[in-house]
């Protein structure tokens, strides 16, 4: 399958996280709008396809460009946590003078929480230790200051809104409801992963074109979610031959931990439908709620893939045929052996 990056520049804030299954509700949406997906490129042949033996598109959420989710790795050995709390007490014991073992213990205790707060690590720092991954190696870069922190976060605030009428368009009297909304510093890029042998380099530009005009997620009627872009073949990182593992990129189906030894964080996600099943009446806009595996998820496995996972289906109460993005981006990597 070709690789393309897709590098987003927002243009207004967002209320809905760029997330691989938002997203892919988006880009079907607008393949029915925009006309020109006709015969074996209808939207109803793009998915049957997922169906068969390989998805058609493979997608991954929005990361900060540069930087990719901080992998979920498995916990330290006894012996290396000892290791690294004594590199560490030792260093501060340089560093004052004074020496307290109980408070740089108590400091240490307190950075190895700082660091599992991380949500993103460098691409630098990732092709640094992707044939050798571990969690002593991370901290252990960290407490050196050699790892590169995301400067530049979203600021997110909660706003109040009136309660409309999705129908009449009037506000309802006496109800309020509160959203977050995302403002992301001025000229941040953002980078979203992609496989397909389906759609023509073209055909992107067409489909992403068509959201950065009509915007993306939540309240998109009103100027949220607008944004430019740029599409190009390839990502920035290369395929290795000795992996035993891969970092996902996706919000995936956790039905993959049936087959695979996975170091997950899940989280459960109330989707929504979208385009004219969100102007009726006659149709629930909330899809049930389903479990996904957080992109960072690390899938043990030698196994050579293209994805993780599935689509989710059965997940409306009156559209049968609605289904819910499930299928993961996995980069090739490898575990270090732990002793």
């Amino acid at each position: 399958m070709k690789n393309y990056t897709v590098t987003i520049t927002p243009t207004s804030s967002f209320m809905t996280p760029i997330e691989s299954d938002t997203l892919f509700g988006h880009i079907c949406w607008a393949m029915e709008y925009l006309g020109i997906f006709t015969g074996d490129k209808h939207i109803t042949a793009f998915l049957e396809l997922f169906n068969g033996p390989e998805p058609p598109l493979i997608i991954s959420n929005a990361f900060p460009e540069g930087y990719l989710p901080f992998p979920l790795l498995p916990p330290m050995p006894p012996n290396k946590k000892e290791e690294l709390e004594t590199i560490f007490i030792e260093k501060r014991q340089k560093q004052t003078g004074d020496f307290d073992r109980g408070a740089a213990r108590l400091e240490y205790i307190q950075c190895l929480k700082q660091f599992a707060r991380h949500k993103y690590i460098s691409l630098e720092t990732f092709e640094r230790f992707r044939r050798g991954l571990n969690k002593y190696d991370l901290y252990l870069a960290m407490l050196n200051n050699e790892f590169p922190v995301y400067p530049h976060e979203p600021q997110i605030i909660d706003v109040n809104h009136n309660a409309v009428n999705r129908i009449t368009g009037q506000v309802i009297e006496g109800k309020f409801f509160s959203g977050s909304t995302v403002f992301y510093p001025e000229g941040i890029k953002l980078s979203i992963y992609l496989k397909t042998d389906f759609f023509s380099e073209e055909e992107l530009k067409a489909l992403f074109g068509f959201i950065a005009v009509n915007g993306f997620g939540g309240d998109k009627t009103t100027g949220h979610g607008r944004f430019d872009f740029q599409l190009k073949a390839g990502i920035p990182f290369a395929d290795m031959e000795d992996f035993n593992a891969y970092l996902l990129l996706s919000n995936t189906n956790p039905s993959i931990l049936k087959k695979h030894r996975v170091y997950y964080a899940g989280r459960t996600k109330f989707g929504k439908v979208g385009g004219e099943y969100s102007m009726t009446e006659k149709v629930s806009p909330l899809k049930n709620p389903v479990i996904i595996l957080e992109p960072g998820a690390i899938v043990k496995t030698n196994e050579a893939v293209e994805y993780f996972g599935e689509n989710f289906s059965g997940i409306h109460p009156q559209l049968p045929g609605i289904r819910h993005y499930g299928i993961g981006f996995p980069l090739k990597m490898r575990l270090a052996d732990e002793t």
